[in-house]
């Protein structure tokens, strides 16, 4: 193990696989690499979930944690809205949960270990280079170090169908006809005036949005879906991105008929059940 005062924190920090165990390491044969999953709930559709389990193959760090002398830290940060923020997890591991609207573009997260209390670090496997196997920690310490991670966060589509739909008018309509067209970014539909104008009040109302989102967006994304499965070079446009991302989502935390009307369902959070209870 080579030494770099400007590269390291002068004293044992577990970390990352990082190239020869055997020689490089702090900790001699030991790695810390936590697992995380990011998913977004579908019963909650504007919170980013990250769930992380972790493991420790070095007693005393471990003890270090469980004795409260140190903490897990998930550290989150976002550089284009600028939210920045350290959550206590569990020492198994645990969930996190961040209200979307605070997320956009790139998110990079970590999770280290950091020392409450002044305690004594002690391990053989310590690399010999350092010349000790026990060593005393100060608090504000990191003990252990994650690799940063990162994922990008999309405007949510399930808080605002319109985010990947936009409605025009064509004169040429008429009321109750309408044209898809899914060669742009976003799904283009052409509607007459007045079903435009009425589309706009029926989404603004929380008693008639439900019916909006069934007599047009289901269809109009079933109908994006069946186009999608024969015509892959879709996929560069960012409302293909969107569905598949958001149904591979859903999937991750219940059961999706594979007809392409019910997962339009599904990805508007089934407004044909919420009918079918207002009337029940």
């Amino acid at each position: 193990m080579k030494y770099f005062p400007f590269k390291s924190f002068g004293y044992p920090v577990l970390t990352p696989y990082a190239g020869d165990q055997k020689t490089d390491a702090d900790y001699v044969g030991h790695t810390f690499a936590p697992s995380f999953d990011v998913t977004v709930p579908p019963d909650k559709p504007n919170v980013v979930r990250i769930e992380v389990e972790n493991y420790f193959t070095v007693p005393s760090i471990k003890l270090s944690v469980t004795s409260k002398n140190a903490m897990l830290l998930l550290n989150v940060a976002c550089r284009n809205t600028f939210f920045s923020k350290c959550f206590e997890v569990p020492v198994q591991g645990g969930t996190v949960e961040i209200e979307g609207d605070l997320l956009s573009g790139q998110v990079d997260y970590s999770l280290f270990i950091r020392v409450k209390n002044k305690l004594i670090l002690r391990s053989d496997d310590i690399n010999p280079e350092f010349g000790y196997k026990e060593f005393e920690v100060r608090p504000g310490s990191v003990i252990a170090q994650s690799a940063t991670w990162r994922f990008l966060v999309h405007k949510e589509f399930y808080r605002n169908p319109r985010s990947i739909i936009t409605i025009n008018v064509d004169p040429e309509l008429n009321d109750g006809e309408f044209t898809v067209s899914l060669d742009n970014p976003y799904i283009e539909v052409s509607t007459s005036a007045k079903l435009n104008k009425q589309l706009n009040g029926m989404m603004a109302s929380d008693s008639f949005k439900t019916y909006a989102l069934n007599a047009i967006y289901v269809p109009v994304v079933t109908h994006a879906l069946t186009v999608l499965a024969d015509r892959e070079e879709l996929l560069e446009n960012k409302w293909a991105q969107v569905l598949t991302s958001q149904l591979a989502t859903i999937r991750q935390d219940r059961e999706v008929r594979d007809e392409w009307h019910n997962k339009a369902q599904a990805l508007f959070r089934f407004p044909l059940s919420s009918i079918s209870t207002e009337n029940s």
